[in-house]
């Protein structure tokens, strides 16, 4: 089996694991590279402002039911799609797993 095809079933088993699970609120690190919807309801613009004491925490102590939606936590460096939705908080998580960013859009 090639390298990329094992990293991809590694990461595809990640995010099914931690699907069901209650996030940092059960001691389980949350899915990175995942977009929470909104079940198409848009609500108004996200604020940032009270968002950014995110930047620095490690992504097993926030909690994620706690943050607005749409919500997607992304890994530094990842594919993200270009579409700009106001109403969406991004958390961009780095290496050491932690929030290193948080932005609308």
């Amino acid at each position: 089996m090639r390298p990329g095809a094992i990293l991809t079933l590694l990461l595809a088993g990640l995010v099914w694991s931690c699907a069901g699970a209650g996030g940092a609120g059960e001691g389980r690190a949350p899915a990175v590279n995942v977009a929470v919807e909104d079940g198409g309801r848009h609500g108004p613009p996200c604020d940032v402002a009270q968002h950014r004491a995110l930047v620095g925490q490690a992504m097993e102590q926030i909690d994620i039911d706690s943050l607005p939606r749409p919500l997607r936590i992304y890994r530094e460096g990842s594919r993200i799609t270009k579409d700009y939705r106001p109403e969406r908080l991004n958390v961009e998580v780095g290496p050491e797993g932690r929030a290193t960013g948080v932005w609308c859009g």
